[in-house]
């Protein structure tokens, strides 16, 4: 008999996204919250310019899958809602109550968003295990032997993971010190020909977009990937001035390196393309 194993999947900031009070407006962390089940899920409109999560959606899922998984993902919001306010948040997939049964849908489709859905590439839920003394464990997506209605993996049909991870780091930079920017046009697309047509390091493009958005003058000139690739030239030989300027500090020991936050390989990013060349 197959063990069916007891899930507990939380529902990532809920009490800051979706939660609201009595009156039904975005719960504040102290009032109370409305006692009873919600009628509605708060989704944030981010209309033509999408938003971070969606694309980082994108590039973890491909675009052929990710429009599934969101919508498992909104169904997921609708019944964890569906609860008193001491247990609203999170969903159960219990061999009594699977998920794939509540939601009408295929267990393999259902089991395959959830490991999208939880992976720490994207981390909208987390999940628990009755069977696991470590709780909140994210699962680990294991894009080698997905087939969720195509794959996880790069492909010519689907934006290159290295393009979009760096459209993501610079408008999430950007966001820093403007919120309400809005991206306009597509920006994984310029990255891409930077990186096939211009022969750029997808390394280097990092650490040039790294040091522009740190600096007092680039980072109020830089806000689009399209200026990025114009000026790419005069921003690398500055930086690399900079960097070579402060390689050492005052003791004479070389200075700390900063953390990576992405990494990119050649071969992530072999025969994969978006759109036309210009």
């Amino acid at each position: 008999m197959t063990h069916y194993p007891h899930y507990r999947y939380y529902i990532t900031d809920w009490d800051q996204r979706y939660e609201v009070d009595a009156k039904g407006r975005l719960w504040n962390g102290t009032s109370p919250k409305r006692a009873g089940r919600l009628e509605y899920v708060r989704l944030r409109v981010h209309g033509n310019s999408m938003g971070l999560g969606w694309r980082r959606l994108l590039a973890v899922a491909g675009q052929r899958t990710a429009p599934a998984v969101f919508g498992i993902f909104c169904k997921i919001l609708e019944v964890a809602a569906d609860a008193p306010r001491e247990k609203r948040g999170y969903v159960d997939d219990t061999p009594e109550s699977p998920l794939s049964f509540v939601l009408g849908l295929d267990d393999r489709d259902v089991k395959k968003a959830l490991a999208v859905l939880s992976s720490p590439k994207l981390g909208w839920l987390s999940k628990e295990s009755s069977d696991n003394s470590n709780k909140h464990n994210t699962t680990q997506l294991n894009s080698s032997n997905s087939t969720f209605s195509g794959n996880f993996r790069e492909s010519p049909g689907n934006p290159p993971l290295v393009a979009e991870k760096l459209a993501i780091f610079l408008e999430e930079l950007i966001r820093k010190r403007q919120p309400k920017f809005v991206r306009r046009g597509n920006w994984a697309k310029d990255i891409d020909r930077m990186i096939r047509l211009d022969k750029r390091d997808p390394k280097d493009i990092e650490a040039v977009i790294r040091w522009c958005q740190a600096d007092t003058f680039w980072c109020n000139n830089i806000l689009s990937a399209s200026k990025l690739r114009l000026q790419y030239d005069q921003l690398d030989l500055k930086r690399k001035a900079q960097t070579n300027a402060t390689t050492t500090n005052h003791s004479g020991r070389p200075a700390p390196q900063y953390r990576r936050d992405l990494e990119f390989t050649d071969k992530a990013y072999a025969g994969v393309q978006i759109g036309d060349d210009d």
